[in-house]
């Protein structure tokens, strides 16, 4: 999910959910090389997963604050297609100013295997967090205090990386 329940929940996963994103890129690295990025492939994939990030959080908040769970959840089973289809897009209009075509099998590929692998990333989180939660781990304290840090960095560094 990209959002925890909107308030405090929400300023620990934006961070993680951002940690995910550049998950994502390394996941797809080989990948953008297989769909005609010879060059600074993992940069155009952090680039394109940031940027398709950065839209499907803007998607979410939008859902959530429309009201709607079911267009919330909407969002969510369609987060794979969406990413590929702006991240697809991102690629293919950056591989057209050197006059080559995007092969979308990769790109195709690339998101459904790192969607299951942050699927699977996330089912871990939760049950780790539960459990931290339930045995009143410091972490949780931990986590909470230093929410804002956490948040700003990863912030800066995806912007720095997309820049």
């Amino acid at each position: 999910m990209l959002l925890g329940a909107v308030g405090a929940d929400t300023e620990i996963s934006l961070p993680f959910s951002m940690l995910a994103t550049l998950l994502a890129a390394f996941i797809e690295r080989p990948f953008t090389s297989a769909a005609g990025f010879d060059r600074h492939s993992l940069l155009y994939s952090m680039r394109a997963n940031i940027f398709s990030w950065l839209l499907g959080l803007l998607l979410a908040y939008a859902s959530l604050t429309a009201g709607t769970g079911s267009l919330f959840f909407l969002t969510v089973a369609l987060a794979i297609p969406f990413s590929i289809a702006i991240e697809g897009g991102y690629l293919s209009l950056i591989i057209r100013t050197t006059g080559t075509q995007l092969a979308w099998t990769p790109i195709v590929l690339g998101n459904i295997l790192s969607g299951v692998v942050l699927l699977g990333v996330k089912v871990v989180g939760f049950e780790w967090g539960d459990r931290l939660q339930m045995d009143r781990s410091q972490l949780i304290f931990l986590l909470c205090d230093y929410r804002f840090f956490l948040t700003s960095t990863v912030f800066y560094a995806c912007v720095a990386i997309f820049l």
